[in-house]
């Protein structure tokens, strides 16, 4: 546990501690999400024994004759679990699955929970007249050969509560359902104590004295009854699912104020072993390029505090080789999502180096610098040249995480390859291309978007086509630019912006 903070994983999260012990009853843990609840509760690193000792205090039962060796294979270098330099396990508390998991868990309730009050539908008693919506919950489009066409007829007058004339019955009947018999009310027999009572006029009304009345009403509720109920709880329902569609709105809202809120960084080193002779932080807001060199760290880690979210090629390994806490931001790791693809069935494979999909998805030739080139500058002092390419190096690290924020994958292009591999690089709250494009097609508003290759540094929007959206597809985008449709790529796109739009997601 953190010196001086009670429980630093928990106090970044906003949850209390878990107690293992009081987990395992009521939820059915595997071994790894004990993994996670253990250094949750620690709120810092721990060794493997540690961490296998504290499982086995909790009761949990691991079925495995070695705990450390299940806990490493359970582990498997799966997310938000990592070893630090030192052989630790670590939380990574930038996971975007934690909400997730911590419901999964039952850390953290459901935001959108809504409660449900028990169905309860009371009837009057049979001395009071039908309403309307009784009798349309017992007669629309239902089945009513077991209903008499006395009764059919006295429930309409019941419910009317004046006379009507025999076509009007009938139409108010027709108007229900035609599951019934066609006999016409106006040929019924006109028996003492009936239902009905015909005048001279020709109308019929209800005769409230008849000894049938409320038995009438009695079968008519009883066939309203199952109906009303449904009603009730379909009711129900669209009320909570609008309770949670606002709650779900307000969550949005507040996730996108607080991604606008947040200030972005590029931290990228030269790549030294054990030490770093030079390293350079681009400001994704301000659009702003410093490099630092090694006596000048201490004003880079300054620096580092203005920033919420740090991206990087092993962020984490760069970030302590610096001497700072990884902890204390959200770090967008921007190394390959997999080591390899096999390309056949001889089992040749292809490497995937972070030039390889940074070159393939921003279309730079040469994004990264050769590290014997980084060495020579260092060890001939040309520090200028070092400053330069470390600030190449940064523009592409940017285009590559802006591209993945936006696409949620990156590309991987190599000779008759081009497929996509998914990233975690966006945060709740950021708006993807789907977003973007969405929103601007239910304002009608155009977009300005930049295809091909990443757009340059000092003119981002040199390059941008400004295009209508008509349609969206998994693939394709159909628009219209100057008048003549076309059709485009949507993992063609690099950036993108609604035209005159005055608030507009970082990732343009």
């Amino acid at each position: 546990m953190t010196e001086g903070n009670p429980n630093a994983y928990c106090d970044r999260l906003g949850i209390d501690p878990p107690v293992p012990e009081e987990l395992l009853d009521s939820r059915d843990l595997k071994l790894f999400e004990m993994v996670v609840i253990v250094l949750l509760e620690n709120g810092g690193p721990m060794s493997v024994e540690d961490l296998c000792d504290r499982i086995d205090a909790s009761g949990f039962d691991a079925r495995t004759w070695d705990l450390r060796e299940s806990v490493l294979k359970a582990w498997h270098g799966s997310e938000p679990v990592y070893r630090d330099s030192e052989g630790s396990f670590r939380i990574n508390l930038s996971w975007s699955g934690f909400e997730r998991f911590l419901f999964r868990v039952g850390l953290r309730p459901s935001r959108t929970v809504v409660q449900l009050t028990p169905i309860e539908v009371v009837q009057p008693g049979d001395d009071v007249p039908l309403s309307a919506a009784e009798l349309d919950a017992a007669f629309r489009d239902r089945s009513l050969f077991s209903l008499s066409w006395r009764r059919q007829a006295a429930a309409i007058l019941d419910s009317a509560n004046q006379a009507m004339t025999a076509d009007e019955i009938e139409t108010a009947m027709a108007g229900f359902t035609r599951h019934r018999g066609t006999r016409p009310v106006g040929k019924l027999p006109q028996e003492p104590g009936s239902l009905l009572q015909h005048d001279e006029t020709g109308l019929i009304s209800l005769n409230r004295a008849s000894s049938d009345l409320r038995g009438m009403r009695r079968a008519v509720r009883k066939l309203a009854r199952p109906v009303l109920i449904q009603r009730a709880n379909s009711e129900r329902w669209r009320l909570a699912h609008e309770q949670a569609e606002e709650q779900r709105r307000i969550e949005l809202a507040r996730l996108r104020e607080q991604a606008v809120a947040r200030r972005r960084a590029i931290l990228h080193g030269a790549p030294v072993p054990d030490e770093l002779e030079a390293a350079v932080i681009l400001d994704v807001e301000n659009r702003s390029i410093r490099t630092y060199n090694r006596e000048e760290f201490s004003q880079l880690r300054s620096a580092l505090v203005h920033f919420q979210v740090l991206a990087g090629v092993h962020i984490r390994n760069l970030l302590q080789t610096l001497g700072v806490a990884p902890d204390d931001w959200h770090l967008v790791d921007l190394k390959p999502p997999q080591k390899s693809r096999r390309l056949n069935r001889a089992g040749k494979t292809l490497r995937i180096t972070p030039e390889l999909l940074i070159s393939g998805t921003t279309g730079m030739s040469r994004p990264l610098a050769d590290p014997n080139k980084i060495a020579e500058y260092i060890a001939r002092g040309e520090r200028g040249k070092l400053a330069r390419r470390l600030e190449s190096d940064a523009n592409a690290l940017h285009a590559f995480y802006r591209y993945g924020a936006l696409h949620g994958c990156v590309r991987l292009k190599w000779g008759f390859l081009d497929e996509m591999l998914g990233v975690d690089f966006e945060m709740p709250g950021e708006m993807s291309l789907y977003d973007i494009l969405k929103d601007a097609m239910r304002s009608e508003r155009p977009v300005e978007m930049v295809v091909g290759t990443a757009p340059g540094w000092e003119q981002p929007w040199s390059r941008a086509r400004r295009v209508d959206v008509l349609e969206l597809s998994p693939h394709f985008l159909v628009v219209r630019e100057q008048g003549v449709t076309q059709y485009i790529n949507r993992f063609e796109i690099q950036a993108i912006r609604i035209a005159g739009a005055t608030e507009q997601p970082w990732v343009i």
